[in-house]
């Protein structure tokens, strides 16, 4: 007997399943992208490019906390197989009452290791001394535009700037939530002196072992004798007027700018996988939901399924029947509630802006969270059927 094409499941029974569903796959989307969202907010805090590496100081523990002498910049990018290296000052400030990253560079050596396109005014110069660029959604938020004068106090110092917006632009990651300014306006802001920088970003040819090169390049300079400290602001032309000051090869560490951000992150006992198990329970939570829904289908249809039996159709074959009508079903409902979920969401940040550490929260669609919003309903239902007693 074939029953496939033997339509029995009424439309109208079935809505109470499809909602829950739906429902359920919802509220496990919600929960998932919202929380990789935050978790992509922190990890791309240093970009999201590929062969870009981070000398860093593994004394902070935060990767915008910790000092690196400025002066191995020049060391590393004289280095054969480096393409370009970007020594970086990150500095919490207040701006128009507004808690801002303010990142202190050397304009050139950014645009090697980044792409960041000017939208509006002009890119920072060698010579601009006292000028800023804004990141699209740091401007957005603050309605600044080129010629603006700003008033930037530190957060970890007395200092107190005024500096003036040379252009808007745009890179594409969490740059866009800073501003940024030359290197000295940086260390001035984050206190360190001008012979450190918080991080060297480092973006290499293709093929080269950048973690072995630079880890030798560290190695060598500090078992070399230390020039005294000291120093002023060098040069945005001659970088080489840094200091040459002492440090401990075991106190800084060098890794995936990506990498490095999500190791700091997963110290604190949070990762992508922890993320998706932690919103799975949600699902679980629902199971008993889809389950109950699942047994009242086939309570409302138990005239069609005695029918069925008393024609001569074997349990087994009426069980594997019901799941082949409902896995379509099951499959479209949830990506129905996985879709409304990233809807939702995408209309909720625009409106209400979430931020981490200052930096704007985006809306995280992930592969494997949608893959799970389909198949823990689809598996609770198909097994409520199997299990259930077509007599």
């Amino acid at each position: 007997m074939k029953l496939l094409p033997f339509k029995y499941l009424r439309g109208r029974r079935l809505l109470a399943f499809v909602a829950v569903s739906a429902l359920a796959s919802a509220l496990f989307s919600t929960t998932a992208f919202s929380l990789l969202g935050f978790y992509r907010g922190l990890t791309s805090y240093l970009g999201e490019e590929e062969n870009v590496f981070a000398v860093y100081d593994k004394r902070s523990r935060t990767p915008f906390t910790g000092l690196v002498p400025a002066y191995l910049a020049e060391v590393i990018r004289s280095a054969e197989g480096i393409s370009a290296c970007s020594p970086e000052v990150i500095a919490p400030c207040v701006v128009n009452g507004d808690a801002v990253f303010l990142r202190g560079v050397v304009p050139g050596a950014l645009n090697e290791v980044s792409n960041v396109r000017i939208v509006d005014g002009e890119q920072l110069g060698e010579e601009d001394l006292n000028f800023v660029v804004a990141g699209r959604r740091i401007a957005e938020e603050l309605r600044l535009k080129p010629g603006d004068k700003l008033l930037v106090a530190s957060a970890l110092t007395e200092e107190l700037l005024e500096l003036k917006v040379k252009g808007i632009f745009e890179s594409g990651w969490a740059l866009d939530d800073e501003l940024v300014a030359p290197l000295h306006v940086g260390q001035r802001l984050r206190g360190s002196g001008y012979n450190y920088v918080t991080l060297i970003r480092v973006k290499s040819y293709g093929g080269v072992k950048v973690k072995e090169l630079i880890s030798n390049l560290l190695a060598s300079q500090a078992s070399q004798p230390a020039a005294q400290e000291g120093g002023s602001a060098p040069s945005m032309q001659d970088l080489a007027l840094w200091a040459k000051v002492g440090f401990k090869v075991k106190d800084l560490g060098v890794e995936e700018a990506q990498k490095l951000v999500e190791n700091y992150v997963e110290g604190y006992g949070v990762s992508r996988e922890s993320i998706l198990a932690a919103s799975a329970t949600v699902l679980l939570l629902s199971g008993a939901a889809i389950a109950l829904s699942s047994r009242t289908l086939l309570l409302q249809h138990r005239s069609e399924i005695t029918v069925l039996r008393f024609l001569g159709a074997p349990q087994g074959l009426l069980k594997v029947d019901l799941i082949a009508k409902l896995v379509p079903l099951s499959v479209a409902s949830s990506l129905i509630g996985a879709a409304s979920a990233a809807s939702f969401l995408e209309v909720a940040v625009d409106l209400l802006p979430i931020k981490v550490l200052s930096h704007a929260v985006q809306l995280q669609l992930d592969p494997a969270a949608t893959t799970i919003s389909v198949a823990i309903p689809l598996l609770i239902a198909l097994s409520s059927i199997w299990k259930a007693d077509l007599q």
